[in-house]
């Protein structure tokens, strides 16, 4: 369980986010997806997930981690869990660039999902 003290320590804007549009849907699709204890240490480690839109932010880097990629449903929550910063991240102006830059530069990822297939097909 996450104390709510450390919470709104930690995060003091989550008191102005709307209970209806913002935090009931994140705190279901975070429950659905890891689990209460999982879902419970992910706010515990980065309380402002609380701030993000399950559909416009936490759903998209989950699928582009998952999909594009190429971690899995699975791995993605791994990622997720071990390093919920990542949902914090825009996708297109932080994450793809270095994905972008791990399999151009670093010749990582040469296995993984649609985006480096794509990625390696246009060079």
């Amino acid at each position: 369980m996450v104390s709510v003290t450390k919470l709104i320590t930690k995060y003091p804007q989550v008191l102005g986010c709307s209970v209806a549009n913002t935090l009931e849907p994140t705190l279901k699709y975070l429950e659905e997806k890891l689990g209460a204890k999982r879902a419970a240490k992910v706010m515990d480690k980065f309380p402002s997930i609380l701030g993000l839109s399950a559909n416009d932010d936490i759903a998209p880097a989950v699928r582009f981690l998952a999909e594009d990629v190429g971690l899995g449903r699975a791995g993605a929550l791994k990622v997720i869990t071990g390093r919920p910063q990542v949902l914090g991240m825009s996708v297109e102006r932080e994450v793809v660039p270095v994905v972008r830059f791990l399999v151009e530069e670093a010749g990582a990822g040469r296995e993984a999902g649609a985006y480096t297939r794509a990625l390696l097909s246009s060079t």
